[in-house]
């Protein structure tokens, strides 16, 4: 095959989301009205960002290569360690939580599918730049984990975590047909004792504060999970949450180490 077959300009809805647009436009209008948004609340929430038709080839495309999903359970504390960490015992940074999902990785996402030529589109670079007030994006250049298919099927989630990178991009796919809630309590990493207290709190069952999302089919979220307390509630149901996760760095040719490879996918690349 020798091109694409999917055009980015295709798969969005342009009338609702000009990403295309030069700032001086109409373009430029969404950029600051999502800038905004986001900067307050920490998670902008785009529902609809691909048109229907778009979703149902997306949603073609994840479930044909969702079986190739490498499946892990991972322990890890809110901050992402092991919770060896030299803190009191009952502290926040050393108490466990479980993340089990399956990772469709980059290699096994067809190059000419939908996923591919959103990820790969430049327009969408500028806007995702524009909107997190950064002056340039490149695609995570990792050959595993710069486009990726979350799957998680029954009984599986995400534990409570703060991320490691300063932002995330997903596509809802396709919700499961019930749980799999997107959870988070906003803003929370404040670097004291205040902190502590709300992600005990969190861990220990409380719910004051929280929000929680359930995103249809189609919508994008671009969301700063460095500073925001978040989770994956357990999916229930027979059909699988499936997610695209579009990565982008603020350098060009960033990638995983080998460790995070083997833990989330298996092999090294």
């Amino acid at each position: 095959m020798s091109g694409p077959m999917f055009e980015a300009e295709s798969l969005i809805d342009l009338e609702r989301y000009p990403v295309q647009e030069p700032k001086s436009g109409p373009g430029g209008s969404l950029e600051s009205r999502c800038q905004a948004t986001i900067d307050r609340d920490g998670i902008l929430i785009l529902d609809g960002f691909v048109t229907p038709d778009a979703v149902a080839a997306l949603v073609g495309e994840a479930r044909a290569v969702e079986d190739a999903a490498y499946f892990c359970v991972h322990r890890h504390t809110v901050y992402q360690t092991d919770g060896a960490d030299a803190a009191p015992e009952g502290s926040a940074r050393t108490r466990l939580v479980t993340s089990d999902k399956g990772n469709v990785a980059m290699d096994r996402i067809p190059r000419d599918g939908p996923l591919r030529a959103l990820f790969d589109w430049a327009p969408l670079h500028r806007f995702l730049a524009a909107v997190l007030g950064l002056p340039e994006l490149h695609p995570y250049g990792d050959p595993l984990a710069g486009l990726m298919i979350n799957v998680n099927r029954t009984g599986e989630q995400l534990g409570w975590h703060f991320d490691n990178a300063e932002f995330a991009v997903t596509l809802m796919l396709q919700p499961p047909e019930s749980g799999g809630a997107f959870r988070y309590l906003p803003n929370v990493r404040t670097g004291d004792a205040a902190e502590e207290a709300a992600v005990s709190a969190v861990l220990d069952g409380d719910e004051t504060g929280l929000i929680n999302l359930a995103p249809s089919a189609g919508t994008l979220v671009i969301f700063r999970g460095r500073d925001s307390l978040h989770c994956v509630a357990p999916v229930t149901g027979s059909r699988a949450r499936l997610v695209g996760v579009l990565s982008y760095a603020r350098e060009p040719d960033q990638r995983m180490d080998s460790t995070s490879q083997l833990l989330f996918h298996g092999r090294v690349a």
